[in-house]
């Protein structure tokens, strides 16, 4: 498990960037809990979230409104990101993955970027941002 101490400031840290794939996409997501590069359905698709490449350029973040410190982990033989935020009021378990369906692979199959949050002790106020990179075509 890797741990680090962020506060609000650090939330699109680039440090702790961890790839997740679904086969034939795939994206990144940092320690914060921002996806900051994700390309679907395909690795050669436009970026929906580019942040990595620029600040402005779209991301999709999940995480504690205030300072928290943070531990995250694959789940055992997986491409499953857990992420535990903790904060002076409590802990929260961001999960992270990319699905598709058990039958269909390849450029033509449907991605999706599946999200879960769920309460582990306390309260802590969370704050979501989603925007997406502006088009490259």
């Amino acid at each position: 498990m890797r741990r680090g101490a962020l506060n609000d400031g650090d939330a699109s840290a680039s440090d702790g960037v961890v790839e997740r794939s679904s086969g034939t996409a795939s994206g990144t997501r940092n320690r914060a809990g921002s996806i900051d590069w994700l390309c679907l359905p395909c690795y050669d698709s436009d970026a929906i979230f580019a942040r990595l490449l620029d600040a402005d350029a779209g991301h999709w973040s999940i995480r504690p409104a205030g300072p928290f410190t943070t531990e995250w982990r694959y789940l055992p033989g997986t491409l499953v990101i857990e992420t535990t935020f903790s904060t002076d009021s409590g802990t929260v378990r961001l999960t992270d993955a990319m699905a598709f369906a058990a039958d269909q692979r390849g450029h033509d199959a449907p991605h999706e970027v599946l999200r879960g949050v769920e309460g582990v002790a306390g309260e802590v106020e969370l704050v979501m941002d989603s925007r997406r990179a502006r088009s490259t075509a």
